[in-house]
């Protein structure tokens, strides 16, 4: 842009007048900023050049006000005296901040781990004899109730009925000495359970899952589970 015209719209004719040379940087990189847009005391107004800077002829003696803004910046004032050794002004701008659009998010499915660790998948593939709320609603007072209608299954309560016990009648051990130690599972772990009604009441289990000792799932097989068989106890967590 001319420079005199720059300079006719700030003086008055026939006053004193000095060249400003600006240069307008962005304030984090220091690179020149092109084709920002100045303006002078709200009357001049330009633009700088592919190296940032500009030039413009102001008043002696007189203070001016320089806004510089840009597109991709956020604006800039500053104040500028008259300087008579002629050093180049550094305006410095700030990146605008970058507002993303409002992104509205689907929530499909969410995964999470299967009920009663897998008890209904185990019981849809069919090994083994399955104990749900249904049937402990409808079995008794006692956990151990439930187990009466059991196949392979002994309840012996002896002389205290509400500590009962429960052994398999199928297994090899069984026949011979007639006991055999179940190996029990709460909620995935082993559990050493003399009287399974001394644990838990009716209320207190979400699935029972009861396996002999050719049944047995990988997840629950031990030592003893190969000999005397598993019982699987989820509560109601």
């Amino acid at each position: 842009m001319p420079v005199a015209a720059m300079g006719l719209a700030i003086a008055r004719p026939g006053a004193a007048q000095e060249t400003l040379e600006g240069r307008v940087l962005d304030a984090e990189t220091l690179r020149p900023i092109a084709a920002a847009g100045v303006a002078i005391d709200g009357l001049l107004r330009l633009e700088t050049g592919p190296d940032g800077t500009f030039l413009v002829q102001l008043p002696e003696h007189r203070r001016l006000e320089v806004v510089v803004e840009h597109a991709d910046y956020l604006p800039h004032t500053q104040a500028v005296a008259w300087n008579r050794d002629g050093q180049v002004q550094h305006f410095l701008l700030r990146p605008s901040p970058i507002i993303l659009p409002a992104v509205t998010a689907r929530v499909g499915r969410v995964w999470r781990p299967p009920p009663l660790g897998g008890f209904y998948e185990r019981q849809a593939i069919g090994v083994g004899y399955f104990l749900d709320r249904e049937a402990l609603d409808g079995a008794g007072r006692r956990v151990s109730d439930a187990f009466r209608l059991v196949p392979g299954i002994a309840v012996e309560c002896g002389f205290n009925p509400h500590a009962c016990t429960l052994r398999f009648t199928r297994t090899r051990d069984s026949a011979w000495d007639g006991r055999c130690p179940i190996q029990y599972y709460v909620d995935g772990a082993p559990l050493r359970i003399e009287s399974i009604d001394e644990m838990f009441g009716p209320d207190e289990i979400g699935g029972i899952e009861i396996y002999n000792a050719a049944t047995v799932p990988a997840r629950f097989k031990s030592a003893r589970s190969a000999r005397c068989g598993v019982i699987v106890i989820w509560t109601r967590r």
